[in-house]
């Protein structure tokens, strides 16, 4: 029969490091003291003996969503921590860094490790806010410190802090809900073999309560012209009230499409006070074509 072999590493020099770290680091610092900045899902981790077979490392893979800050940063990237189970081994290093599977967060990472393996390494213990969507509520989590407007409180201050906007890469959870939602009640308007389409992009949600997103419309033919249109959102009282135009909770302005002047845009809510619909109508005429690229329609800001 094979013994089990644990193995526990406790250092106490991490402690007096775990005691400097007491003093709250502020975005604007981590971001500066970082070389990666992203927003991002550890999707996998897989725990192994370093060169020496010393210490256990484990990779933590994420799967990157905003790049904050960073060169030639991938789509994917690993995280090195110290500590993990292989095979019947397991390392356990007190104060140290490590951060949960399948949850999103932002990191604050450094380009290289000081185990000399390949990867990225957290040189704090602030190093990863936490994102939270459980009880339905779009929370982050930084310390002690719980936020519900992540683009005010996080993005935006990331961003003062290199000078320059975020590249999304991909949706996290609940920009990705969202897009499901919107794209749930969608329809395609044919005539003969022309088909008009609609679509919902460039998803930013603010807070539980508010979000951003613009309408893109697109004609698989060329020379179509674009006349008018009616736009119907239904929305969850329970998060956002009831009759939000009369309430000043929504808000929409025109595009590329419809920036001409001859189109008018306003917004609408219905009887039960559940939905809102964005009318645009013409005046004497409608000059603009819709082309095969979608081009951008309004931005509905609810």
């Amino acid at each position: 029969m094979k013994n089990s072999t644990l193995t526990l590493i406790l250092l106490l020099t991490v402690f007096f490091q775990a005691i400097a770290q007491r003093d709250f680091v502020t975005l604007q610092q981590r971001t500066a003291d970082s070389d990666v900045v992203v927003e991002g899902k550890v999707v996998s981790k897989t725990s192994f003996w370093n060169a020496a077979r010393s210490k256990i490392l484990t990779a933590n893979r994420i799967e990157v969503i905003k790049i904050f800050k960073g060169k030639e940063v991938a789509e994917e990237l690993t995280l090195l921590t110290e500590g993990g189970v292989v095979g019947n081994d397991f390392q356990f290093v007190t104060h140290s860094f490590q951060v949960p599977e399948n949850k999103t967060g932002i990191f604050f990472l450094k380009g290289t490790n000081p185990f000399g393996e390949e990867g990225l390494f957290a040189n704090s213990m602030q190093s990863y806010i936490g994102f939270d969507y459980s009880d339905g509520i779009f929370s982050v989590f930084d310390g002690g410190e719980r936020y519900t407007n992540p683009k005010r409180d996080i993005y935006e201050k990331i961003e003062e802090a290199t000078g320059k906007a975020y590249r999304q890469i991909r949706e996290n959870e609940i920009e990705a809900a969202v897009k499901k939602w919107l794209e749930e009640g969608q329809q395609f308007r044919v005539l003969g073999d022309t088909t008009i389409e609609f679509s919902f992009e460039n998803i930013e949600v603010i807070s539980t309560e508010e979000m951003e997103f613009d309408i893109y419309v697109r004609s698989n033919q060329e020379g179509v012209k674009f006349a008018a249109s009616n736009v119907y959102i239904e929305y969850s009282q329970e998060a956002f009230g009831s009759y939000v135009v009369a309430n000043g909770k929504v808000a929409a302005s025109k595009r590329t499409v419809i920036q001409d002047t001859v189109y008018f845009l306003e917004l609408v809510d219905d009887t039960a006070g559940r939905q809102v619909r964005g009318n645009v109508r013409y005046g004497h005429e409608f000059p603009v074509p819709i082309d095969k690229p979608c081009r951008g329609l309004y931005p509905c800001r609810p």
